[in-house]
Order: C-alpha cells, then structure tokens, then sequence
C-alpha cells in the first residue's frame, strides 16, 4: 500500500483512478473488510491533490465517517473503537 500512496502523493496515478482508489477504501471500511484507521492513513496521500472531482470522493467518504461517529453512542469513559477488519 506504501508504493501506491506515494504513487497518489507524487501525482503519477491517473484521476480516475485516484477516484477509484478512494471510493474503494471507503467502500472495504464500510464493509468491514478494512480498519478505518487504514482509510484515514491512505487519505493523507492526497494532501496535495488538486482535482476537484477527487475531492468530492474525499469530502464524502470523510462526511459518511463523521456521520457514523455522531449518530454512534459511547458510555462515558470508554473508548472509542472501530470494529476490526474482517478476515
């Protein structure tokens, strides 16, 4: 996954598949099949992205993570924690 994010970060890989990439780590979270932390990590390859179709990828996989967070409830004191990545 390193060669592919610093593939992102240097701007070799094509938009469209930028976008795939993106849509595809959001998608394998939602399933389970990926620890969010993981999406969250590759998500910093884009830091320098300037396509705005990328950023709508980004934007709404990021929206869907912070709705889950909110509609979530934790008793207080414990932590929060993701659900492990599927087998």
């Amino acid at each position: 996954m390193n060669t592919i994010m610093e593939a992102v970060s240097s701007g070799t890989v094509p938009e469209r598949d930028r976008i795939t990439l993106l849509d595809d780590q959001f998608a394998l979270a939602r399933a389970g099949f990926l620890r969010l932390d993981e999406v969250l990590q590759f998500c910093r390859a884009f830091v320098k992205e300037t396509r705005h179709r990328v950023w709508l990828v980004l934007s709404d996989g990021l929206a869907q993570v912070r709705t889950l967070l909110e509609e979530a409830t934790y008793p207080v004191g414990d932590e929060v924690v993701f659900p492990e990545a599927s087998n």
